[in-house]
């Protein structure tokens, strides 16, 4: 199973591993969410690890481990999360787009990384491609998602172009066929950031709540340290 995921996530630039939490850990993690009634924007929840007691112990569990360890080598660990959750009453649509920015702890001018931005309170900045290349995106469903809730749409293959400019997304998405990742709650979708992804508002009145979580295995160039997430 291993070869096979790994193989697809190279070749698709996504793949799903299928029932990974359960229903106890999915209870906990949204009853805690709930219970603190935190408003979650289109932005997101950053860093819902020092909010939430459950994502925290989530983020760590082997659970997770065991599944990066099959994409990345020994020695990783996450350096972003995001709690997303369109509802009824917070929904948006997501243009196409890949994720090229990563979170960092201070702002250092080092060749190859540009574009800062400064993001509730965390300084983001596009390191280089091949940077973004190794990396390893969790998306972990604690909500079922299909398209009457703003399930993600990706560009199967679209990872292995690099970066692309507004006009090749354009032409990208017009062209090629989109894959709609339909998902249960407890499933978890890894993907690279640098597939073209987008997702469009619900008609449903429910929540799709996901755990976005990247993940590394490269030390970047002093004095930049990654934002960690552990």
């Amino acid at each position: 199973m291993t070869n096979s995921l790994t193989g697809e996530l190279q070749k698709y630039g996504y793949t799903f591993c299928r029932g990974v939490l359960d229903n106890f850990t999915l209870k906990e993690i949204t009853q805690e969410i709930e219970a603190q009634n935190y408003k979650v924007t289109r932005a997101g929840i950053r860093n819902p690890k020092i909010r939430f007691h459950s994502i925290k112990k989530l983020i760590l569990s082997p659970a997770l481990q065991s599944i990066t360890h099959q994409f990345l080598p020994d020695k990783i660990f996450p350096v972003r999360s995001i709690l997303f959750d369109k509802s009824a009453d917070t929904d948006w649509g997501v243009p196409w787009h890949q994720d090229l920015t990563i979170a960092v702890q201070e702002k250092h001018e080092v060749p190859g990384f540009g574009a800062w931005t400064f993001k509730d309170k965390i300084q983001h900045v596009q390191p280089p491609v091949e940077i973004m290349e190794r990396m390893v995106t969790l998306r972990i469903h604690l909500d079922d998602t299909d398209e009457t809730n703003g399930a993600l749409r990706v560009i199967p293959k679209s990872h292995r172009n690099k970066r692309y400019s507004s006009k090749a997304i354009t032409e990208e998405t017009s062209q090629c066929p989109e894959y709609l990742c339909k998902a249960k709650a407890g499933d978890v979708l890894i993907m690279k950031p640098l597939i073209l992804h987008s997702s469009k508002k619900g008609i449903a009145t429910g929540h799709r709540r996901i755990l976005h979580v990247e993940y590394s295995a490269d030390e970047l160039p002093s004095p930049l340290n990654w934002l960690h997430d552990s």
